[in-house]
């Protein structure tokens, strides 16, 4: 025999509401409270995420003609953990499509794995933090109860917050970025808050590469971008 089970905001609400005469009807009345906060004009939440970035990087035609004269044979970016806080502003334009206004703060690492020509090898570590403002359009699934899949998509400007070297001679990029930024998630409607888990994927489009002061590092690479993976964890009303 299968058994049918109700959501988790509707039987708290049964159990809330056992003996004050709306038994009968506490799960349509609660899926219609939740259905109500979908037309709200504008929704305000905050989130937590976590990450994994790393470079893209491109050499230049030199460096793949000939020997370095630094003996560097290989560079190869490696991924690094990350984690952000952030706020958003949720605006209705019907009722389907949404538009998203993030800001954030990300706090992360990037390596660029170095092999020489004598086996040796060396990890340079640029470590930063920047300020960002993911603009996005949502497009939510139908509801499913008091769940509902969508996915986002659009563009993040980033400023650079801090940069620290972990040395002297080190990669350095530059202080702003832009990036093409698309996910998926997954809406979950409780008694007095939404939760929602997303996974979002992000593809830098500029190079980010500053070659103002040219050294061992940076002068076999003609192009960085900037890639990450992130799972961002939603609370809004």
């Amino acid at each position: 025999m299968l058994l049918a089970t109700e959501p988790a905001s509707a039987q708290w609400f049964k159990t809330k509401n056992r003996g004050s005469g709306l038994y009968t009807d506490d799960v349509s009345y609660e899926l219609q409270r939740q259905k109500r906060r979908l037309t709200r004009p504008l929704n305000f939440g905050f989130y937590l995420s976590v990450l994994r970035s790393n470079f893209r990087a491109q050499m230049t035609d030199a460096f793949a003609q000939q020997p370095d004269p630094s003996g560097i044979i290989s560079i190869n970016p490696e991924a690094a953990p990350g984690f952000g806080v952030g706020f958003y502003a949720n605006v209705r334009l019907g009722e389907f499509w949404d538009f998203r206004l993030n800001t954030q703060a990300n706090f992360f690492e990037r390596r660029l794995q170095y092999i020489y020509a004598n086996g040796e090898s060396e990890t340079k570590i640029v470590e930063g933090s920047t300020f960002e403002i993911p603009l996005l359009l949502k497009y939510r699934a139908q509801l499913r109860g008091i769940k509902g899949m969508y996915m986002v998509a659009g563009v993040k400007p980033s400023f650079a917050l801090s940069q620290r070297k972990e040395d002297e001679e080190n990669v350095l990029i530059t202080g702003s970025d832009l990036s093409i930024e698309y996910g998926l998630g997954f809406d979950v409607f409780f008694p007095y808050f939404k939760f929602a888990p997303e996974l979002r994927f992000s593809h830098g489009v500029h190079n980010v590469l500053d070659k103002n002061e040219i050294n061992d590092f940076n002068r076999p690479l003609r192009r960085l971008s900037n890639h990450s993976v992130t799972l961002l964890l939603h609370f809004g009303g």
